[in-house]
Parts: structure tokens; sequence; C-alpha cells
């Protein structure tokens, strides 16, 4: 059975590269293919519904929403991204609330909802965006080192330690490490960011121009 199981997965690894189903129907086929071979039991097949990492983070999307419904993400941003100050103070003002925030909820929807208004304050200082964008994704990365809550796979690995039998960590437990490490990236991204950061042009630089504009014809054979 470990064979099926590392062929199913394989397959299902392949049809996640392809792009073209949703993921979640794609690991219910497999898990469904699984559980028809008889490589796992039904009580194993559906036990991971009943976790309590699995109910956290869909708990966590939940309060992200919520955030972004009310615009509260970028009430917060806005006062962060001043105009004025230099680029590295302005990173520094980004990338520690970032990383806050990202410890207490779901990474993703922190970094897609700030999208929109670091890339306006980077047009404002007139900088390409690739050089704000990759601290954010990196500082919420950073962040999610910080408590048991941090992202999906803190509570994943803390699930599986309490199912062995070993004591489950605390809340701030993993911070002990993980802090130093994220204060670290985080000097490191805004000391750095000079050298270290690319300087991409922004996407939208090349239609910035009224008059330009882009067409798509399709030559038949």
């Amino acid at each position: 059975m470990a064979i099926v199981t590392l062929v199913v997965a394989a397959s299902a690894l392949v049809v996640l590269m392809v792009g073209r189903w949703r993921t979640e129907s794609v690991l219910g086929a497999a898990l469904a293919v699984l559980l028809l071979l008889g490589a796992v039991s039904p009580q194993r097949a559906v036990g991971g519904f009943a976790s309590v990492a699995m109910l956290t983070v869909a708990l966590l999307f939940v309060v992200a929403a919520g955030l972004r419904a009310s615009g509260a993400l970028s009430l917060i941003a806005r006062p962060l991204l001043r105009d004025g100050g230099s680029f590295s103070l302005g990173l520094l003002r980004l990338c520690v609330p970032v990383a806050l925030l990202s410890a207490v909820l779901n990474n993703t929807p922190v970094v897609a909802l700030l999208i929109p208004e670091v890339r306006a304050w980077a047009r404002r200082r007139g900088v390409a965006a690739s050089r704000v964008l990759i601290p954010l994704s990196y500082a919420a990365i950073l962040g999610g080192l910080g408590t048991l809550i941090g992202t999906s796979t803190n509570l994943v690995v803390n699930d599986l330690v309490a199912a062995a039998g070993v004591e489950a960590f605390g809340f701030l437990e993993i911070g002990l490490i993980g802090g130093p490490v994220a204060a670290v990236g985080l000097a490191v991204l805004v000391i750095g960011n000079r050298w270290l950061l690319p300087d991409r042009p922004d996407i939208d630089e090349a239609f910035g121009d009224p008059r330009t504009f882009t067409a798509e014809f399709i030559v038949r054979a």
C-alpha cells in the first residue's frame, strides 16, 4: 500500500502543477482513491476534519475575511506607508507591523490585502514594486515564526506532536527561536534591500501611457 500511496500522491502533485482543476477537488479525489483502494481506513480518511489545527486555520480565515470586509487592514496600512523619510525607514514601518499581524493571522490574506496599498506607495516613491512586494511577503513569512497560530504548518505539527503523546507547544514557545530569527530576517530585508532586492519595473508601467494600447489577433491557418 505504500507504493499505491506514493503513486496517488505523485499523480495528485502532477495534476496540481497542471493547474486546470481546483486544489480541493484534486486532493479530495486523491483521498477518495486511497479510501477505495483500502490504503487508508474510513476513520483516518475523515479524521483530519476533526483536527483542532484544521479548525483553527479555518477560523483564522474567517477573521481575515472580516478584516478585509471592514477595511481595517487598509486603515492600518495608510499611516504606516507615509511618503516622508527614507525608503529604508518606510520599509521598516511596513515590515514590522506585517510580521506582527501575520503572527496572529494567516499570511496569505494579510499579504493579498496589503498589495494594492504597497504598490501605490512604491509608485509614489518612484521605487520598483519588486523592492517592496518581496519584503512584504518575507515579513509575513517571518512573522509566522513567532506564535503557534502564525502559520498553518505550526498548527499541524503541534497537532501531530500531541497525537504522538508528546506535550504540545505553548502559544509563544515557538517564538523563543522564531522571534530572534524573524528579527534578523527583517533586519536583513531593511538594511540590505538596496543590494539584495531586484529593481524590476512594475508591469503596470508598461501600459501607463494612454496613447499606447495592446491588441491581440488570431491568425487562422
